[in-house]
């Protein structure tokens, strides 16, 4: 994948399987975390959000469900 210019450096994301998608991201919002892109279905069918914790650390969230 590109890295989108939002990013300043290139990074390894970890990506956390999740049980639904649109739950886990309102988990991320209420434990003061941010979704920084999607969620948005990928080639495959599953569903994918990009995140920071609260200290600002990234990673992505995937789901087969929505």
């Amino acid at each position: 994948m590109t890295k989108p210019p939002a990013v300043p450096v290139p990074c390894w994301q970890y990506y956390i399987n999740v049980a639904g998608i649109d739950a886990a991201a309102g988990r991320v919002t209420q434990g003061g975390g941010k979704i920084l892109n999607g969620p948005h279905q990928v080639p495959g069918g599953s569903w994918i959000a990009q995140c920071s914790d609260p200290q600002g650390a990234m990673f992505a969230m995937v789901s087969a469900t929505r």
